[in-house]
């Protein structure tokens, strides 16, 4: 991946280096380009789309510090960390991917649940565990988190158990953040989306959502506004949280 560099008027974020996983689309791709409108320097993540990764570092290159990536799929997980740790340290880590496999539980197999361990507990916390000492060390540090949603409680699922109880523990990892850190100005939430349209949503998707009374739509901007406050606060007032953000929607 191509690194550019490009010189700036300084921006609030002027100065910190930030690394989005799951970055290149949806509501990532619009973290990165906030992040990038705001000064910093970006390392974005992509899964599988090169093509994509690559248009996004682009757009980011108009305004970003200095935008790098890479790409890599999580079932790489030790190439996925060495590509983490080559890029150490970062100021802002927001971790917007996470697989989802819709399968009952009596039908999900030893792989599956492995799958949605990996790519929604396992891998963020070895890196939330790579940076967070380091960010303590140098006084500063925000780190944002994407639950699923319902997330923010403890609930039951008939299709999604493994990759919702996967989420479930994000809670505990910015909790433990907060604790060991906060003191250190490390701030660790989780956000818990809703419904959010992106790119990635079908339009047969978006017309079954627009038919349920209940359904609350949140846009993904609306989304990338609650990142962007999480970064910029100045003290981690807000440490630990588990945010619902899904419009009040209980279905």
């Amino acid at each position: 991946m191509r690194r550019s560099s490009v010189r700036k008027d300084r921006k609030e974020l002027g100065g910190k280096r930030a690394l989005v996983v799951g970055g290149s689309g949806g509501i990532g791709r619009g973290v990165s380009l906030m992040l990038a409108e705001e000064g910093a320097s970006l390392v974005v993540h992509g899964g599988h789309d090169e093509a994509r990764l690559e248009e996004t570092r682009a757009l980011c290159a108009r305004t970003a510090e200095e935008v790098d990536g890479f790409l890599c799929p999580f079932d790489q997980g030790d190439v996925f960390l060495k590509e983490v740790a080559s890029r150490l340290p970062f100021d802002i880590v927001v971790w917007c991917a996470g697989p989802v496999e819709y399968v009952g539980l009596g039908e999900a197999s030893l792989e599956v649940w492995e799958r949605m361990a990996r790519g929604n507990l396992v891998l963020p916390g070895a890196v939330v565990g790579m940076v967070a000492g380091l960010m303590a060390e140098r006084g500063h540090g925000r780190i944002v988190l994407f639950g699923g949603p319902g997330s923010d409680a403890l609930r039951g699922y008939t299709s999604i158990a493994p990759y919702a109880a996967a989420k479930a523990g994000l809670g505990v990892l910015a909790k433990s953040v907060a604790v060991a850190y906060g003191s250190s100005n490390v701030a660790c939430n989780v956000i818990c989306p809703g419904i959010v349209f992106t790119e990635y949503t079908s339009r047969e998707e978006r017309e079954r959502w627009r038919e349920v009374p209940e359904a609350r739509i949140a846009s993904a901007e609306e989304v990338v506004d609650l990142v962007r406050y999480l970064v910029k606060m100045p003290t981690p007032l807000v440490n630990g949280a588990v945010i619902s953000a899904d419009k009040g929607l209980r279905l």
